[in-house]
């Protein structure tokens, strides 16, 4: 499997933008390679996880193949890779539930009106909404996909934002 496969797959979206009172999404750009890097530079920008699917397609392939070679001598070092695999997926798709509560959080939070009446929350977003993109822009420098879901305290993290 060549590691552009293995990177992390997202692209960027931008601010959105609010007119007449409804709200309209800016188009996603793509970006220019699977390994992150973007020739995009606008401010605002913030990476977003995309096309995991075939990520999750992939460690499900990934898994079948180390069920299959578990019958011979490499079965303590299958089984570590297995449980890589595990970690992978549990917090890809906690990422991905935290991306979409992100994304609609930022909808909700982009009106001016919506922060004047709930201050509170509207803090509490902020510090959410700062600490996500912190997550992904340390993402784009570095789309390894398994380094970005196995670095120490990743989970935690992510739990902690959802």
């Amino acid at each position: 499997e060549s590691s552009s496969r293995r990177g992390s797959a997202y692209r960027t979206r931008g601010p959105r933008r609010r007119t007449s009172g409804s709200s309209t999404h800016s188009k996603h750009s793509s970006m220019e390679s699977s390994t992150g890097a973007s020739s995009d530079s606008t401010p605002g920008m913030v990476p977003i996880l995309t096309n995991v699917e075939s990520i999750f397609e992939t460690l499900e392939h990934h898994h079948a193949l180390l069920c299959n070679c578990a019958t011979n001598s490499f079965s303590e070092d299958l089984g570590k890779w297995q449980k890589r695999l595990q970690t992978l997926e549990t917090v890809l798709h906690l990422w991905m539930d935290v991306q979409r509560d992100w994304d609609e959080m930022e909808d909700i939070f982009a009106s001016g009106d919506v922060r004047a009446i709930l201050p509170k929350e509207s803090r509490i977003f902020t510090s959410a909404d700062q600490s996500y993109r912190q997550l992904m822009k340390e993402v784009k420098s570095n789309a390894n996909i398994y380094q970005s879901t196995s670095k120490s305290g990743r989970t935690e993290f992510l739990t902690k934002l959802r």
